[in-house]
C-alpha cells in the first residue's frame, strides 16, 4: 500500500493523477490483472481505464503482457521506480534542448526588433522619417523646442527654411512628421506635452511679420483647445542649457548641437529612455502653463 510520502512523491514530481494513483496502488498488491478487473475494482470509469494504464507503461511504472487478453504487472517496485526515472530523465533532456531552442528564437527575435538600440542620424530627411512612424505608433509625445517652433509655425517661412529647405525630399518628411503629430493631438489618440522657450514664443506672437504673427496665435489658439495638448513655457535661459528632444512611448530623439552638422542621438534603451522621460516630467511640472 502507498503511504502518504509516496502520494505526494508520485503526485508532485511524477504527476500522477487520482486514478493512476489507484491503478498504481492496485497493482502493487496483485498478480498480472486484465483490465476489466482492474476497472471493476478500483472503480476507475472504463472510458478511462486503458488511458490511465498506457499512461503508467508509458512512463515505465508497469508492464504489461502481450498475450490476449492483456495482463497488467508490476513485477518490482524498485525496478518500476528506476525506469520510471530514465525516462522521465529522457523526456527532460529533450525538453531542455527545445527549450533552449525557443529560448535562442526568441533571443534572435527581441534583437531583430531592436528593443535596445542606440543611433546616430545625422541626415534630416531619416530623422524626420524615423520619428513621423513611431508617432503613428505612439499614444504619448514629449518635445522640448528651442528655436524651431514645429507646432505653431507651419507655413514655409525664413526661420525653418534653414532646417527643412535643403531639398525636397526633406521637406516633405518633415511635412509628413508634422502632420502626422497634428492628427494625433486632433483625434485625441496621444496626449502631447511640448516645452518651449518663453521669449521666443511672445516675440512670435508679437512679430514684427503680420504673417508670422497671425499664424502664430492662430495656431496655438487651435493647440490649446485640444484637452490632450499641454503647452508650457521656460526662460530662454534655462531652455538654452537643455538638450532639445523629442521623447516617445519607448524611444528619444536627442539633439547633438554643433555648427555645421544635423546630429540626433536616437535611443531605444529601456533605462536610458526612462531617465529621459522622469527629466522631463519633472521639467514640465515646474515650466509656466501657457494660456492666451
Amino acid at each position: 500500500m502507498l503511504d502518504a510520502a509516496s502520494v505526494t512523491l508520485l503526485k508532485t514530481d511524477f504527476g500522477f493523477t487520482e486514478a493512476e494513483l489507484l491503478v498504481y496502488n492496485y497493482l502493487l498488491e496483485k498478480d498480472k490483472t486484465v483490465a476489466e478487473t482492474i476497472c471493476k475494482e478500483t472503480r476507475v470509469p472504463k472510458g478511462r481505464i486503458y488511458d490511465v494504464l498506457n499512461n503508467l507503461i508509458e512512463n515505465g511504472f508497469i508492464e504489461v503482457t502481450y498475450a490476449r487478453p492483456k495482463k497488467y504487472f508490476i513485477s518490482d517496485p524498485v525496478k518500476s521506480f528506476s525506469n520510471a526515472l530514465n525516462i522521465k530523465e529522457r523526456k527532460l533532456g529533450i525538453l531542455e534542448r527545445e527549450a533552449m531552442a525557443v529560448a535562442k528564437k526568441l533571443t534572435s527575435q527581441k534583437k531583430s526588433k531592436s528593443i535596445e538600440t542606440i543611433e546616430i542620424i545625422n541626415n534630416a530627411n531619416d530623422f524626420f522619417s524615423k520619428v513621423s512612424k513611431e508617432i503613428l505608433s505612439s499614444s504619448t509625445v514629449r518635445m522640448m523646442s528651442k528655436s524651431i517652433p514645429t507646432l505653431i509655425l507651419r507655413g514655409e517661412f525664413p526661420s525653418l527654411s534653414s532646417l527643412i529647405a535643403e531639398n525636397e525630399s526633406v521637406r516633405m518628411s518633415y511635412r509628413l512628421m508634422l502632420a502626422n503629430l497634428l492628427e494625433k493631438i486632433y483625434s485625441g489618440n496621444a496626449n502631447v506635452k511640448y516645452i518651449i522657450s518663453k521669449e521666443y514664443l511672445h516675440n512670435l506672437l508679437a512679430h514684427k511679420d503680420k504673417q508670422i504673427k497671425e499664424e502664430a496665435t492662430k495656431n496655438i489658439k487651435e493647440l490649446l483647445s485640444h484637452k490632450n495638448f499641454e503647452l508650457r513655457v521656460i526662460p530662454a535661459k534655462i531652455s538654452d542649457e537643455i538638450t532639445k528632444c523629442t521623447i516617445l512611448d519607448n524611444s528619444c530623439f536627442v539633439a547633438i548641437e554643433t555648427p555645421k552638422m544635423f546630429n540626433y542621438l536616437y535611443l531605444k534603451y529601456p533605462f536610458v529612455v526612462d531617465q529621459f522621460i522622469k527629466t522631463y516630467d519633472d521639467l514640465f511640472e515646474k515650466a509656466e502653463i501657457f494660456s492666451m
